[in-house]
């Protein structure tokens, strides 16, 4: 399985935790923060698009 970071911002802390419960269930892929080979970027409408967002995203394709 692929290990996978999650960036998203706390209002979409469900959407992330319904990923997660998928992901486990169906064996795709493991939540991880750190040495991951995958980044999803979760953006609801009700998220801030902010610096944060676009740090975390880019850290992860370096």
């Amino acid at each position: 399985m692929h290990k996978v970071f999650i960036s998203y911002h706390h209002n979409d802390q469900p959407y992330k935790d319904k990923l997660v419960e998928f992901a486990e269930k169906h064996r795709i892929f493991i939540d991880k923060s750190v040495d991951t080979q995958v980044t999803f970027q979760i953006i609801s409408a009700p998220s801030p698009f902010g610096r944060r967002l676009e740090t975390n995203t880019s850290g992860t394709l370096r």
